[in-house]
């Protein structure tokens, strides 16, 4: 969307700025006439005058919208760019760490793909393509009522706050309910969810909805 807004206003500005140099050209013919009259003459000369400025506040504010744009890219990628992405991950009952399947969230109705991987988690996937580090200071399932979902501590990965390095991504292990009741609780709530984040910096970014199954 910001690319199209960018290219329509280049556009525009492109557009004025050949009308005006169509108006340039057009006095100019009329300048080169060998019986102009005074008035046609000032006429002419009036217009080239206008479209001289009309060209020069367009290639100002041209520059100005380019430079604005330049700057703003600039702040962005010298800043953390966070994006996150909700899936599902299965650990081993007794040990609650080391291997982990992650899959789509469709998977916690289709089940484990290893029946030794019975404990579901939420596993929310972290990726920071800017040039800061961040911290994520805390990560819940959202509903679209306001309403989340969260646990004080992890048994898998990290624990909050932990550091998110520039280029680094990182995956947060929140455990689901285990048992029928549970989801079923969830989705009494919404079926509709999302990963939310808060990072060190105040901010806060979500995953897409998604559909509880």
């Amino acid at each position: 969307m910001r690319n199209l807004r960018v290219g329509l206003a280049a556009a525009t500005i492109a557009a004025a700025i050949c009308g005006a140099g169509w108006i340039a050209w057009r006095g100019f013919s009329l300048l080169s006439q060998d019986n102009l009259s005074v008035s046609d003459e000032a006429a002419s000369l009036q217009a080239m005058a206008a479209a001289a400025v009309l060209a020069a506040t367009l290639a100002l504010v041209g520059v100005t919208v380019w430079y604005a744009w330049l700057t703003r890219l600039a702040v962005r990628q010298s800043g953390p760019v966070v994006t996150v992405e909700l899936r599902v991950g299965w650990v081993v009952e007794a040990a609650r760490q080391g291997q982990v399947f992650v899959g789509p969230l469709s998977s916690l109705k289709a089940g484990p793909p290893d029946a030794r991987f019975q404990v579901p988690f939420f596993a929310v996937k972290l990726w920071n393509s800017g040039n800061t580090k961040t911290s994520i200071d805390k990560v819940q399932i959202g509903f679209p009522s306001g309403f989340a979902y969260m646990t004080t501590h992890t048994p898998v990965g990290p624990n909050c706050p932990f550091p998110l390095e520039a280029h680094s991504s990182e995956t947060y292990f929140l455990e689901a309910p285990d048992n029928l009741e549970g989801l079923e609780a969830m989705r009494k709530v919404s079926r509709k969810i999302r990963a939310e984040v808060d990072l060190g910096s105040g901010s806060t970014v979500h995953s897409s909805w998604e559909q509880l199954p």
